[in-house]
C-alpha cells in the first residue's frame, strides 16, 4: 500500500519540478526584458549636451590646440576651426549612460562613456587626468575588436564636434564653469586663477 502511494504522487512531484525549473529560467528574461524596456533612445538634446561636454573639456584641459599638429608645427591662425567626427550610441540605458566614439588628441580615438542626468546635464566618465586605459569603461579604441568598432559607427549617430584653435577668454571660462557644474572641479581654473571651483 505505501508503494502504491508513492508511485501516485510520482506525476505530482515531475510536475512541481518542471514548474520551479519553469519560473526559475523565466526570472532573469523576465529581467532583461525590463532593462532593455526601460532604456530610451538618445534624444536630440541629449546628442547636444554629449557634444557641449566633450568639447567643454577639450577646452578645460587646453587640448583644443592637439586637433591643429599633424606632423609637423602649424602656424596658429585666428579664427581657425577643425570638425571632429563624434558616433553617439541611439540607445541610452535604463540608468541614463551611454557612449560616444571620437578623437581625444593627443590620446587617440576612444571609446567614451557618459551619463545622462535627470536634469539634462551630461557628465563624462574619466578623463585627461587619468589616461584611457583599457581598464575603464572609457578607453582606447585600439583595444577593441575592428569589426565591432566598425559596425558601432555605422549604426551609431553621427555628429561633428566643432573645435576652434584660439577660443576666447570668455568662450574657456564659460566653459571651465560649465565642468564645475557637471564634476566640482575645472582644470582651466585651477591653472589660470589657482581655484579649481570658482
Amino acid at each position: 500500500m505505501k508503494i502504491s502511494t508513492r508511485k501516485n504522487h510520482y506525476p505530482m512531484l515531475i510536475l512541481l519540478l518542471a514548474f520551479t525549473f519553469a519560473v526559475c529560467r523565466a526570472l532573469p528574461q523576465s529581467e532583461a526584458k525590463h532593462q532593455v524596456e526601460s532604456a530610451r533612445p538618445l534624444r536630440q538634446e541629449d546628442a547636444s549636451a554629449v557634444i557641449m561636454a566633450i568639447e567643454d573639456e577639450i577646452y578645460d584641459y587646453s587640448q583644443e590646440k592637439s586637433y591643429f599638429r599633424h606632423g609637423s608645427a602649424v602656424k596658429s591662425m585666428p579664427g581657425r576651426t577643425v570638425n571632429v567626427s563624434v558616433y553617439i550610441n541611439p540607445r541610452l540605458a535604463a540608468d541614463g549612460m551611454g557612449e560616444a566614439i571620437y578623437n581625444n588628441m593627443p590620446y587617440g580615438e576612444i571609446v567614451r562613456a557618459f551619463h545622462v542626468q535627470p536634469t539634462g546635464l551630461v557628465v563624462l566618465a574619466g578623463g585627461p587626468q587619468v589616461g584611457f586605459p583599457v581598464t575603464q569603461p572609457s578607453h582606447l579604441t585600439k583595444f577593441m575588436d575592428k569589426d565591432e568598432l566598425s559596425d558601432d559607427k555605422a549604426q551609431w549617430l553621427h555628429a561633428e564636434l566643432t573645435i576652434q584653435e584660439n577660443p576666447s577668454k570668455s568662450a574657456l571660462v564659460q566653459a571651465a564653469r560649465r565642468q564645475v557644474k557637471r564634476i566640482g572641479f575645472s582644470h582651466y581654473l585651477k591653472i589660470y586663477t589657482g581655484s579649481a571651483s570658482k
